[in-house]
């Protein structure tokens, strides 16, 4: 059995790159634009885990997280969030440290 994924993110562009990723190494994708729509799919699709985006229009993901944790439903979903803010910041301190995207792999999706 797939894990039900709930992805939320506004941009179609990163929406579709993450389904598309996700989808292909064998989950099961639901998707939602916003946090209010990522909320009326959450009683119909109840996910194992949430992927959501901060900066969002509606309902932001950090008011879609307190939602979700107050929903006995879905209490058992994993709440992330993460922004490209926090990819860079990453990255630059990865590279501060040595770290040489050119000499790593590419991490694999698994459940």
């Amino acid at each position: 059995m797939a894990v039900k994924v709930l992805l939320v993110e506004d941009s179609e562009t990163q929406l579709k790159f993450l389904r598309d990723g996700l989808a292909q190494n064998g989950f099961e994708v639901e998707t939602a634009m916003n946090g209010a729509e990522a909320y009326k799919k959450l009683f119909e699709y109840i996910p194992d885990i949430v992927v959501s985006d901060i900066m969002m229009p509606v309902i932001d993901g950090y008011q879609l997280c307190r939602m979700i944790k107050n929903i006995d439903e879905t209490k058992k979903a994993v709440k992330k969030q993460g922004t490209n803010s926090d990819i860079s910041n990453r990255n630059a301190r990865r590279k501060k440290n040595g770290y040489s995207s050119e000499n790593a792999s590419r991490p694999q999706l698994s459940e």
